[in-house]
């Protein structure tokens, strides 16, 4: 099964390592669009889950229409990404390929589904059954899985324009931006860092925006705009937006 270390692919982790008569092994994608607090999170849920876990390394930015961050940029990755998880279940012995796709996922415009789709090894129990983020959020903490608080998080991708290109070293200073953010907002609370040019804006939930007026959150919005090396960091006041970043 796929795991990223958020709370939809750790319920799915959690019962596939609770069903003795079904052999599991969670799998994570170590790709430079992945924060480095999402590998160790997907590592602590394999060992709560008690199933084996693999680092499966995956470059998407040898992949000329991600490292342009096309508009296909989520199809083409998602596609990869399919195709490295088949051929090492496929080796492995594996029937099938899990997937953390929940119902409310499949409302939004999501290129990646397109790649789901046309994917026949690929089952996704949360959506066939009817989870919605919600009753998945409930049952995991139900279940008293360490991330059931967490809130969704996107590939780092989604940080930048589209028509932007990625590099590996742009993608690894916004990770540890948003990772110094943490210091002060909790995991429950949605947080994006979207660079554009020569500024960078903050887009998190109330709780988030009232931590960074503080006069230590003010200060740490000084040591990230020369961290980043812009001109202005700023907390948008409309809070967290869904979708990746348009032109």
């Amino acid at each position: 099964m796929a795991l990223s270390g958020g709370v939809d692919s750790a319920l799915l982790a959690v019962v596939l390592g609770n069903t003795p008569e079904v052999r599991g092994h969670a799998l994570t994608l170590a790709s430079p669009l992945l924060g480095r607090e999402e590998e160790r999170r997907a590592r602590d849920v394999a060992l709560f889950a008690g199933l084996p876990h693999t680092l499966l390394a995956s470059n998407e930015l040898a992949l000329p229409e991600v490292a342009q961050n096309s508009l296909r940029r989520c199809f083409v990755c998602k596609a990869h990404r399919l195709a490295l998880l088949t051929q090492w279940g496929t080796a492995a012995g594996f029937d099938w390929i899990l997937d953390g796709t929940n119902a409310d996922d499949l409302q939004e415009d999501r290129p990646g589904l397109e790649a789901l789709r046309s994917c026949p090894r690929v089952r996704t129990p949360l959506a066939e059954g009817g989870w919605n983020k919600n009753d998945v959020r409930e049952l995991a903490r139900t279940l008293e899985i360490p991330v059931w608080r967490r809130a969704s998080n996107a590939c780092l991708a989604t940080r930048l324009p589209f028509d932007t290109p990625l590099t590996a070293s742009t993608l690894r200073r916004i990770d540890e931006a948003e990772f110094r953010l943490r210091s002060l907002i909790p995991e429950e609370i949605p947080l994006r860092l979207r660079l554009q040019k020569d500024s960078a804006r903050i887009e998190t939930g109330e709780g988030g925006r009232t931590a960074l007026a503080t006069p230590a959150g003010e200060e740490l919005l000084g040591q990230i705009r020369g961290f980043l090396e812009v001109s202005n960091v700023f907390v948008d006041g409309q809070g967290y937006r869904f979708g990746g970043a348009r032109r």
